[in-house]
């Protein structure tokens, strides 16, 4: 990110030089890289969401992310045109197809309650799994809300990340806690426990 926040610059570890420069779209709030896509979030009054060919420095597509705030956007390694959104009280579901951007709604039914959602992470089989504000984990096959893990943490989750083995979640009650494939709990650390205290995950 250049220094007055007005463009990202893509480097390539070991050269001396920026390959791209990212012109001002948009104040990028966050980014996620997919082989040759990017995908960022703007701080507009549409939070647009923008795929990037990155290498190119060019505009894939682009489109209006959602009225109220986006805090993670997720590229699904399992599928390649497809990403996900979440943010204040939504989760957004989109399919890339040449350089239009199509959204469809997370249907929350009554799996589980609106929430504001903090992060996704995609899994196989078309699963997306979501950190709620009030610390649940949301699990979605396809657009609708499949299950709930309710109390996964304390307080919101603020971090998802995914693997072969399963899952890591960090949240705002200042554990990080690991999971299996099923989302079934492998162990918690408590950061606040630690001798170097507890700053914030």
């Amino acid at each position: 990110m250049h220094p007055e926040g007005a463009s990202a610059c893509i480097n390539c570890i070991g050269a001396l030089e920026a390959r791209v420069l990212l012109q001002e779209l948009h104040d990028t709030e966050l980014t996620v890289a997919a082989v040759r896509r990017m995908a960022s979030v703007g701080l507009d009054a549409k939070n647009t969401l923008c795929v990037w060919d990155w290498r190119r420095g060019r505009v894939l597509a682009l489109a209006t992310g959602h009225s109220d705030r986006i805090f993670d956007v997720a590229w699904d390694p399992f599928q390649s045109n497809r990403l996900v959104s979440c943010g204040v009280k939504h989760i957004k579901f989109w399919t890339l197809c040449g350089n239009a951007l199509t959204p469809k709604r997370g249907l929350f039914g009554k799996a589980g309650d609106l929430q504001t959602i903090l992060c996704v992470s995609a899994a196989k089989e078309e699963l997306t799994y979501s950190g709620a504000l009030n610390g649940d984990v949301y699990v979605w096959r396809g657009v609708a809300l499949l299950r709930t893990v309710q109390a996964a943490h304390g307080a919101g989750i603020f971090s998802m990340h995914s693997c072969e083995e399963g899952f890591a979640t960090g949240g705002r009650d200042g554990c990080i806690r690991l999971w299996d494939v099923d989302f079934k709990p492998i162990t918690k650390i408590d950061l606040r426990e630690a001798e170097q205290g507890y700053k914030g995950v």
